[in-house]
């Protein structure tokens, strides 16, 4: 116990926050729950950058977790570098919390452990029901008198409390693991696809070759779905002169098919911006498509009861979405049987019209409850 309290003294010197910590306006303590793929961590590592960008250089963010290495080995290719992540179960050694932010669901610590006269913004998962949308920057159940917990509910639906906004590429540092791969590739100038380089390479081919493949054509797709997806795809149906990018194993011999691993979120983001058409899944994936005007298509999350009907209906209403476009997004969602050519996803796409939402900021309704508290105190 007195290491993590030593330790964390330390990280608040260290960054000249000393004072800052005897004013008790000036720390979020931000709870994530790791569960699936690399969504939770982005979504946490998101909301700070954009934070930052309201209240740059005000607060520090300290991150309570249920897998603090995962989250530290992550966060740095955000340029994040003065957070400070622990444990969930420490988090009653170091303080009471003023104010803090629970991430998509994640389990808010008993409420003694907070100061009085405390807030804590829970923000959801993102709903497409208009019902649920209506508990919006309302009082959860556990709230109290004293310390005040309310629903956030992420949505480009209106009276939401919005989506975080569009990720670019600049905002971030580079990321402090570039693949010495990448920077020996583009050294001998084989690295020419514009506004994006990749900084992971999964591919049993040789990598010259496979680098020398993306100057083959300017057009791509990527591919970022469930395992069991993959097999709903008919990859041999992919035109040559199509770069296929695709974030899991499928076993391919086509030379066109490039697996990925993990790509830092700038690169990924600048990925999906530049593709022809996308297959995506998780929440933050999607709301930042729904933000932009790539084609693309959503591998939803499939819980314990299978396909997600209602969750479903809502998306494919929000999209507006046309017969065919229902068809394969049946498929695609293990609801239909069948698999998925380029042909089938090409003329869909093609007759499919994709705007972007004009969501409200969710960083904004965020940052209009933080002002609201300290003004309040």
């Amino acid at each position: 116990m007195k290491i993590i309290v030593d330790r964390y003294l330390r990280f608040v010197n260290e960054n000249g926050h000393i004072k800052i910590m005897h004013k008790k306006t000036f720390i979020i303590d931000i709870f994530v729950d790791i569960v699936d793929n690399y969504g939770d961590m982005g979504f946490a590592c998101e909301s700070i950058l954009a934070l930052e960008t309201e209240y740059p250089g005000i607060f520090t963010y300290v991150i309570w977790t249920n897998n603090a290495q995962k989250m530290t080995s992550f966060i740095t290719s955000f340029g994040l570098w003065d957070i400070l992540i622990l444990d969930i179960s420490e988090f009653w050694i170091i303080r009471k919390s003023n104010l803090a932010i629970s991430m998509l669901h994640t389990s808010i610590p008993d409420l003694e452990l907070f100061s009085p006269r405390a807030l804590v913004l829970r923000i959801d998962y993102i709903s497409l029901n208009p019902l649920w949308i209506e508990k919006n920057e309302t009082e959860h159940i556990s709230s109290t008198n004293d310390r005040q917990i309310i629903e956030l509910i992420p949505s480009p639906l209106s009276h939401s409390a919005g989506l975080l906004p569009l990720f670019p590429s600049s905002r971030t540092k580079q990321s402090v693991t570039t693949w010495s791969v990448a920077i020996q590739v583009s050294e001998y100038g084989l690295l020419h696809t514009p506004g994006w380089s990749l900084s992971s390479f999964h591919s049993d081919s040789p990598l010259s070759s496979q680098w020398q493949k993306l100057q083959k054509s300017q057009k791509h797709i990527t591919v970022f779905c469930y395992p069991e997806t993959l097999h709903r795809i008919d990859w041999d149906s992919f035109p040559d002169d199509i770069i296929v990018y695709v974030f899991g194993k499928i076993s391919s011999k086509r030379t066109n098919i490039i697996e990925l691993g993990f790509l830092p979120s700038s690169e990924f983001y600048s990925l999906l911006d530049s593709s022809e058409f996308v297959i995506i899944r998780g929440e933050v994936s999607f709301a930042h498509m729904i933000q932009s005007s790539v084609p693309f298509f959503w591998d939803m999350y499939r819980d314990i009861g299978g396909f997600p009907e209602e969750q479903s209906e809502q998306f494919l209403s929000l999209m507006n979405a046309n017969t065919e476009y229902r068809r394969l997004h049946q498929i695609l969602n293990g609801k239909k049987s069948g698999n998925i050519s380029y042909q089938d996803l090409s003329w869909v796409l093609s007759h499919t019209w994709f705007g972007c939402f004009r969501t409200k900021n969710l960083i904004h309704t965020i940052k209009k409850h933080i002002d609201r508290f300290y003004n309040s105190i």
